[in-house]
């Protein structure tokens, strides 16, 4: 059985086709998906703590592949926030084990969409994928639209405004899943991107209305 890339979820480990799930992987995908919700909702310490017992699970089974794989998930969750890639750990495990799903997801996640062989995205990121290599907004904001994972639409969603290729409406539906799921430094991060956009384009009066709403918001 091909495996499914993992995302984040609670299947991220699961996903191995035997009947018997041993401790690692319940354990694994559990603290794996602890640390996606605390990232994305902003309590970072948490999200660390979560992050370290997951690897710590995963390095009990000794699979580089799915290592990498849990290393890819903080990249995916750090590419949707706007952050930085921590990418140091999966670029040692891939130096010793190079496998072409993880590659093409991590290249993806670098920007680098010309890069990608978009055979190897797991099913939902292809036609996205396809769409922003033709630089193409109206496109591929339609795909983002049909993703049934929310995490995938803020990933997506993250990648065209760092390549500075997205339209309002992209931005509205990154808020509204943000809002719609509780994670707070998700809505925030959209929410700004929204109020510089509308300042950029002449709309001082929107883009105030997300000042003070992102005021009220902060703790």
């Amino acid at each position: 059985m091909k495996r499914i890339f993992p995302l984040v979820c609670c299947l991220l480990i699961l996903a191995c086709g035997s009947k018997s799930i041993p401790d690692w992987q319940a354990l694994g995908a559990k603290q794996l998906h602890g640390f996606k919700q605390a990232a994305l909702e902003g309590k970072a310490d948490l999200a660390v703590q979560h992050f370290r017992k997951a690897v710590a699970e995963v390095k009990k089974s000794g699979d580089l592949e799915m290592l990498a794989r849990v290393y890819l998930t903080r990249c995916a969750v750090q590419a949707a926030l706007l952050e930085p890639l921590d990418d140091r750990e999966y670029l040692e495990i891939a130096a010793v084990l190079p496998q072409p799903d993880n590659q093409a997801f991590f290249t993806m996640l670098k920007g680098d969409p010309a890069g990608v062989e978009i055979g190897c995205l797991p099913p939902r990121y292809q036609g996205f994928l396809k769409a922003w290599q033709r630089n193409d907004p109206s496109s591929t904001r339609a795909e983002i639209d049909q993703m049934d994972d929310p995490l995938a639409v803020l990933i997506a969603t993250g990648l065209l405004v760092k390549a500075q290729q997205y339209e309002a409406e992209t931005l509205n539906q990154a808020v509204e899943v943000s809002s719609r799921n509780g994670w707070k430094k998700a809505l925030l991060t959209y929410l700004n991107v929204q109020q510089a956009y509308y300042g950029r384009s002449g709309d001082r009066a929107r883009s105030e209305l997300i000042r003070r709403k992102m005021d009220l918001l902060r703790d």
